[in-house]
């Protein structure tokens, strides 16, 4: 990090005072990143069922059908129509400090308050459903300039974009994408909007 450590501004050597320029002048980063897990598929009613596997019943054979049915429920957890949002993870990329944010029906409350010291940099959040998950991400990531993900562009804000809509249209996400970069910088400009 910058600061006292004059390697810590990406690799170039800076005078106390340039370091602390430096740190000034970079406004707040959020790194994170998601995991998703499918839903069961009794979540589905029979035309919803009907529909995504109506590649499995153009197979020519049973066995074919049954091999190609497998695959596409290996599939569900990559849609967010399919899955859902069930950990985040976050990182303040200038403080260090992090919060895990995570769905849990069941929790052990005692546990929880053994893990989340003063001393940890990570916090661990038990949230109750998605909607509380996506809720409190948010209610995070608006306090930030920028918000930056690896394979967000591919995966993860699409999937999040998809989420926060299905769930909820309450919020406005405005991108920017550095297309010189693999990684995907968000503007938060992440507002709630008048319901």
């Amino acid at each position: 990090m910058c600061g006292t450590d004059p390697v810590g501004c990406g690799g170039l050597r800076l005078g106390p005072g340039a370091a602390v320029a430096y740190k000034t002048a970079v406004m707040p980063r959020l790194v994170f990143d998601i995991e998703t897990s499918a839903v069961g598929l009794e979540h589905f009613d029979e035309v919803q069922q009907e529909y995504l596997f109506r590649e499995a019943e153009r197979q020519p054979t049973e066995e074919d059908k049954a091999r190609k049915r497998v695959e596409i429920s290996q599939q569900f957890s990559l849609w967010p129509f399919t899955a859902q949002v069930v950990c985040i993870a976050m990182i303040n990329a200038d403080s260090g400090k992090g919060q895990v944010l995570y769905q849990s029906d069941d929790f052990d409350e005692d546990a929880l308050e053994e893990a989340d010291t003063e001393s940890s940099t990570v916090e661990f959040a038990p949230q109750v459903d998605e909607v509380e998950l996506l809720t409190a991400f948010w209610d995070v990531a608006k306090r930030y300039d920028s918000i930056v993900t690896f394979n967000g562009r591919g995966f993860d804000v699409p999937f999040f974009i998809f989420s926060v809509c299905f769930v909820s249209c309450d919020k406005e996400i405005n991108l920017s994408l550095d297309k010189n970069t693999s990684m995907l910088v968000i503007e938060a400009n992440i507002t709630d909007q008048p319901g």
